[in-house]
């Protein structure tokens, strides 16, 4: 070939590969961002997802944990590991199910101590269909490709249409290398980088709250139609899952829980759903020497519920306390640790009504103290107060149980040594304990005025006050 030749085509060359290049290097870029900064551009359940990867995929030799939450949304709702004991842990996820949660308990196994209990809950639909897995497990990377891939081939085996789609392959391909067709809505909704700060946010809370999320609202369900349950199938796909959650726990020595966790109040379950979901779980106990199933409560009050499905906090905390009675050797440890500390309080700030609010307060690492003119619900026998026969403005003081406080009330007298309620002539209220001060304000046209203190050193931590709307105690 001529020297001419030669010239001819070599800048068509040259121009074909500039212009691949102008094409491929942004597609790579926007692959590799896509991968690294997740956090910039995810929506709000990606954190949540993010961080039960990053927990289970590494070790912390410090911190043990004994007791392992598995589930999906509900079970992250119900569970709170600051009500239960300083070594539980959430591992649940929102929209996951028994297949997703197989390889979540595999991979924390692989960089932790062997827990010695694992408690199990998913809401009926998940033992029916995952309607989840690509949009979210996939999505998030929260498995290894290699698991992934075992989840369809198992979905396709035993006919789950939800994950064994038509092109099911492709989609994984897909996700696997952060295509923009997968991913590009959502660096273009999420502006690239501005849903980083709301879910750092996000992420630092699960933290906190090791785990728990979903529940953390004080919505109460309004909804009065009742919800009726009249069957409980279950798809061959979960149950083998649910066995391999069971053979990997007998494997390991691990006790495992069953929990059937508690409908809203105006729930009508029938014989038939009962004997259904009954039987299969009692079952389970048969095949398998290390498994229990707890059903002893099939509704709580609609107050506890954020929606038809999930507690609230309220109703998180009501439910973790109620368990722990029924498994104390479950959750042993005593105690808060400054971090529970900090998430309990966090639970406080984020309450509203008042009885829910006090619930908080366990009369040992944190107390309550109610000061209202008025006889409230809030102080009915086994509400944990006791009317302390002293008086603030003509206001009785009231005092959560057990607590080791010594409450005095002054009205502009020097501060005695201990805890005091120092009411000043000129209105201004402050609580002294020793040598420290702390002012607070009482609304003196208040129903009702809450203290939360830490018992330690009745420092206090929220101060709430309380007014009638109607029939309601509404703070402000």
């Amino acid at each position: 070939m001529s020297t001419a030749g030669k010239k001819h085509w070599f800048p068509e060359l040259l121009k074909i590969l500039v212009m691949g290049a102008l094409v491929t290097v942004p597609l790579v870029l926007i692959c590799l961002y896509t991968k690294y900064y997740p956090m910039n551009y995810g929506d709000d359940e990606m954190p949540y997802y993010l961080w039960n990867r990053s927990v289970t995929e590494s070790s912390d030799p410090e911190r043990v944990f004994h007791t392992v939450i598995l589930g999906d949304s509900s079970a992250n709702a119900a569970y709170l590991p600051e009500a239960l004991s300083e070594d539980t842990i959430n591992l649940s996820l929102g929209g996951t199910t028994p297949a997703e949660n197989y390889y979540v308990l595999a991979n924390w196994l692989k960089n932790h101590e062997v827990p010695e209990t694992v408690y199990l809950s998913f809401m009926d639909y998940h033992m029916v269909y995952d309607n989840m897995f690509f949009d979210r497990t996939v999505y998030s990377h929260l498995l290894t490709k290699e698991q992934e891939r075992e989840i369809l081939h198992a979905a396709q085996e035993y006919g789950e249409e939800n994950i064994a789609i038509a092109g099911a392959e492709k989609e994984l391909f897909f996700y696997e290398w952060y295509l923009p067709n997968k991913y590009l809505p959502a660096l273009l909704n999420g502006g690239f980088n501005e849903r980083k700060e709301a879910n750092q946010k996000s992420f630092d809370s699960i933290r906190m709250h090791r785990g728990a999320y979903i529940g953390l609202t004080v919505d109460c369900y309004s909804d009065t139609d009742p919800n009726e349950y009249s069957s409980y199938p279950v798809n061959p796909f979960f149950d083998y899952y649910y066995r391999r959650i069971l053979d990997l726990c007998q494997d390991k020595g691990i006790t495992v829980r069953i929990v059937s966790l508690p409908k809203t109040g105006n729930s009508v379950l029938s014989g038939s759903f009962r004997n259904q979901r009954d039987g299969y779980y009692e079952g389970l106990c048969e095949a398998y020497d290390n498994v229990t199933y707890f059903n002893a409560i099939d509704t709580m009050p609609v107050k506890y519920f954020h929606d038809w499905e999930h507690f609230n906090l309220y109703g998180g905390w009501a439910f973790s306390d109620l368990l722990k009675q029924y498994f104390p050797e479950d959750f042993r440890t005593e105690g808060w640790s400054e971090a529970t500390k900090a998430a309990v309080l966090d639970y406080m700030n984020r309450a509203e009504d008042a009885a829910g609010l006090c619930a908080f307060a366990d009369g040992n690492t944190f107390t309550a103290v109610a000061i209202s003119s008025k006889h409230l619900s809030l102080f009915e026998e086994g509400s944990g107060f006791e009317d302390t026969g002293l008086l603030v403005e003509e206001k009785n003081v009231w005092l959560k149980q057990p607590a080791d406080v010594s409450i005095t009330v002054q009205e502009a007298n020097p501060a005695p040594d201990g805890f005091c309620i120092w009411s000043e002539t000129d209105g201004a209220n402050s609580i002294v304990s020793g040598s420290d001060v702390y002012s607070i304000v009482i609304d003196p046209f208040a129903d009702l005025t809450v203290l939360i203190l830490d018992t330690s050193t009745h420092q206090p931590l929220l101060v709430r006050n309380y007014m009638y709307r109607g029939d309601e105690l509404h703070g402000h």
